[in-house]
């Protein structure tokens, strides 16, 4: 019974994906059952075969005996048909649920860790989790119900030979956790081998370009031959622990069968017991015990299953972002949105920002300017209430931002990242991805304003054209614009641009400005970049400085303050002088 609830309490945070199969389940395990009685009747038939009196010339029982065979048959059928749908309809449901927790883990937890131990969660853990929930735990209960039922049949024929069996069990069951808990600490170790196998096809596949221009193809496949090298030791130190539970099982059983004999051949010539009677409760006993011994090598073997069950647990419960709220409820905007005091550090290293204040009023276009490293990129993280502040507050009209629906505050903003990160659909599935349904009408819009007119005319299929992954088929100034029609499409109130013109030459930058220009027209513009000759778009400069905004004002005033924003102007060659 231990063994069975060790099975079971890890599986509970699955529970709300295993409840809708139970009738499944149940119908599996009905099947099993038949099954198992169906055993139980065979034996009972084969002691009356041996009975003298029938010498099996009984065609009824012989016609009883082909039936239960029969039953048997499609017991097993039944069973492994309901497991398999059962387990099916489970690892589909989990796996989405799983994508789902994925996309709303805060951003710290995505890169507190590799990529590659989430993935593996999902697509390795979770199927063996959920196969061993719906057929490795109940067939645990079936061969304890089996092993159950057989020994009540070997009693009803001899007792002593029931009793032999009970007396070993407590010996096969000791067997079986000693090998289980071996077994445990290995998969642990094994999931986290898979996690760095998924780690490594990752990377291989998100820099193609990158292994090539280096040559390093040789290289990484020597790592991931070293990684493959690292899950086959694994795999073979699990394979060792597993293959020595039934032998010591296998070696307890065949103790016991010389028992058996030898208690038998006593008793049969003591006149105790006929020889039908004996072979009937043997053939039970053994029968019991080739159950038992199943079930010591279902524990040992469950153990895969178990780690694998507290891995998908551990991310099933797992902290998540706010809830999202509803779409329909808007944030205010009226007047301006505010930074007050705002500090912020990541866990265990100084503070990035120490009492940033500063004011966006609608409609003005703003540029956020500072030294790479000084702190845009976390103050752009805390406006999209990616993160939170760790002391002041950020508002909007007055109104404490966390006291808004997430949803509907990111709603506000459109953002163009630097790294324009573009998935590997059409041209037009990378727009529409800025408003779920926006309709051909709106993402023509979009594009056109985005200056894409030119290009989707080139695309072979125009905007059903595909991107590539992360929309390597296009170059980095197209990328930009796909980004900027995906988030005008989005109908922002503010428009967010980080670093965008970072990795353009002057030529594109002066291109991509002229469609920030217009794409800004009627709305308010946060610009963040360390290049002042894009800062020079805007009505009004912010230098974020030592995590403080140290000057505000127009360009050309702070450029003759000769401040921090002359210093970087100087530095960088005097642009647009």
């Amino acid at each position: 019974m231990a063994i069975i609830t060790s099975a079971f309490q890890p599986l509970a945070p699955l529970w709300p994906f295993l409840r809708p199969q139970w009738r499944r389940v149940v119908a599996a395990e009905i099947a099993g059952l038949a099954g198992t009685l169906a055993d139980a009747g065979l034996i009972v038939l084969l002691a009356r075969f041996l009975e003298a009196t029938h010498a099996g010339r009984d065609p009824g029982a012989y016609a009883a005996a082909v039936g239960l065979v029969v039953v048997r048959v499609a017991a097993a059928r039944v069973q492994g048909a309901w497991h398999g749908a059962a387990a099916a309809a489970v690892r589909a449901r989990l796996a989405v649920a799983l994508h789902d927790r994925l996309l709303r883990l805060p951003l710290a937890a995505l890169r507190g860790g590799p990529p590659g131990d989430l993935l593996a969660r999902v697509f390795h853990d979770a199927p063996l989790a959920a196969s061993f929930a719906l057929q490795g735990a109940p067939q645990a209960l079936l061969q304890s119900s089996r092993a159950a039922v057989l020994l009540l049949a070997a009693a009803a024929f001899h007792p002593a030979t029931a009793g032999l069996v009970v007396a070993v069990a407590p010996l096969l069951l000791l067997v079986a956790r000693a090998h289980g808990r071996r077994a445990s600490a290995l998969h642990g170790d094994l999931a986290l081998q898979h996690g760095a196998m998924f780690q490594a096809a990752e990377d291989a596949l998100g820099a193609p370009e990158v292994l090539r221009a280096y040559r390093a193809a040789e290289s990484e496949s020597r790592r991931f031959d070293a990684l493959a090298a690292g899950l086959a030791d694994a795999e073979t130190r699990v394979s060792r622990v597993l293959a020595s539970a039934d032998p010591a099982a296998g070696g307890l059983a065949a103790l016991l069968v010389l028992a058996l004999v030898w208690q038998g051949q006593a008793e049969v010539a003591a006149g105790r017991v006929s020889v039908p009677a004996l072979a009937a409760a043997a053939t039970a006993a053994g029968a019991a015990l080739a159950a038992l011994r199943g079930l010591v090598g279902l524990h040992s073997q469950a153990q895969e299953g178990l780690v694998a069950a507290r891995r998908v647990a551990e991310l099933l419960a797992a902290p998540l972002e706010p809830a999202a709220g509803s779409a329909a409820v808007a944030a205010p905007f009226v007047d301006a949105i505010s930074f007050e005091d705002v500090g912020f550090a990541y866990p265990g290293r100084a503070p990035v920002l120490k009492g940033a204040t500063f004011v966006l009023r609608r409609g003005e276009r703003v540029a956020l300017v500072g030294e790479t490293g000084g702190g845009k990129t976390t103050l752009l993280r805390l406006l999209l209430r990616l993160a939170e502040p760790t002391s002041g507050r950020l508002a909007v009209d007055g109104i404490d931002a966390r006291t808004l629906p997430l949803h509907a505050w990111r709603a506000l903003f459109g953002l163009v990242p630097q790294d324009a990160q573009l998935l590997a659909r059409s041209l037009a599935d990378n727009v529409r991805l800025g408003r779920d349904g926006a309709d051909d009408d709106a993402v023509a819009a979009a594009v056109a304003a985005a200056g894409l007119g030119a290009l989707v005319t080139r695309l072979p299929a125009g905007l059903d054209t595909g991107v590539g992954a992360a929309g390597k088929e296009l170059s980095g100034g197209e990328r930009l614009e796909v980004a900027l029609a995906r988030a005008l499409v989005a109908g922002p109130e503010v428009l967010v641009l980080d670093e965008v013109t970072a990795s353009l030459d002057a030529i594109s930058e002066q291109r991509a400005l002229a469609a920030i220009r217009r794409a800004s027209e009627g709305r308010t513009l946060l610009l963040v970049t360390h290049r002042l000759s894009t800062a020079r778009l805007a009505d009004r400069v912010l230098v974020l400085d030592g995590g403080r905004i140290v000057e505000a004002g127009g360009f050309d005033e702070l450029l003759a303050r000769g401040g921090a924003l002359h210093r970087m102007w100087e530095a960088q060659g005097r642009p647009g002088a």
